[in-house]
């Protein structure tokens, strides 16, 4: 219930945060697990908030490690259901975590769920696909050997801007792929299952135009002009030279709409009552 409604506040927040989002093979948002769902990263923790806020089943997501180091953003991303995943450059100690973190990833596919992972392994503001990851197939490798009927799909993730709002986002989700469609071949399990997926990312990663705000969020924006500016600027420079910047924002507002709504709701209960 309480991810339903956090969800729910999500999408909500979205819709006044991005002049328009477009989801392609909307049916496929009904799709039920197990499930991998493997996407490019152009904009920080922004992409799998935007997927698992539109996804009918609950969505579980790897990020990055170094996110999770201070217990304010640990209470942050536990809601989201994000899951820490360590590279080496955050430092070799680290690294052992991962067997847990893995062994989670496990345990929600074999529970017929749906995880995210972003295949390139870092996010970088580009629509141009990284390098991957080996990641993806080594969840793979352990479905394969538990029998777990895990479905891969793959979801291209656009973006008008990675500097500016309104922003404009594009969804493209693909047919899912089996692992039975990954055995018949013989090249290595990781090398045909990136090869599958850059190629169906690859085609399908669709930029929007930057569309403007309608009439009704136009005057919402006029209303809160002066606090957003301040907060925009404040987010600014602390997001310069980093990849973070509409996540930040979107958060810190997530965050105001929701202390906004919390007081308002108070405020007609205690009316109520007395």
């Amino acid at each position: 219930m309480f991810y339903k409604i956090l969800q729910f506040l999500v999408r909500l927040c979205l819709q006044i945060f991005c002049s328009k989002i477009t989801i392609l093979n909307k049916s496929l948002l009904n799709t039920k697990g197990p499930v991998l769902l493997v996407a490019n990263h152009p904009n920080s923790f922004l992409d799998a908030i935007i997927i698992a806020a539109f996804f009918k089943q609950k969505v579980y997501s790897l990020a990055r490690g170094d996110a999770f180091k201070k217990p304010w953003q640990r209470l942050l991303l536990k809601p989201f259901n994000m899951i820490p995943i360590y590279r080496l450059s955050e430092g070799k100690d680290n690294l052992q975590k991962n067997y847990n973190t893995f062994k989670q990833c496990e345990n929600i596919l074999a529970n017929n769920g749906i995880l995210l992972i972003f295949i390139e392994g870092v996010c970088k503001n580009t629509h141009q696909l990284l390098p991957f990851k080996k990641g993806a197939a080594r969840i793979v490798e352990v479905c394969l050997k538990q029998n777990i009927p895990l479905q891969i799909m793959p979801i291209a993730l656009g973006y008008s801007s990675f500097n500016k709002i309104p922003l404009s986002v594009t969804v493209n989700l693909q047919r899912s792929f089996n692992l039975s469609d990954l055995k018949k071949t013989n090249l290595a399990l990781h090398k045909i299952l990136n090869l599958r997926c850059h190629e169906s990312l690859n085609a399908a990663i669709t930029i929007p135009i930057q569309h403007h705000f309608g009439l009704i969020k136009t005057v919402v924006y006029l209303i809160g002009f002066p606090f957003f500016k301040l907060l925009n600027n404040f987010v600014v420079s602390k997001t310069k030279s980093t990849v973070f910047y509409h996540s930040i924002l979107f958060a810190s507002l997530f965050l105001l709409f929701v202390m906004m709504s919390a007081a308002m709701l108070l405020f007609f209960v205690l009316k109520f009552m007395f």
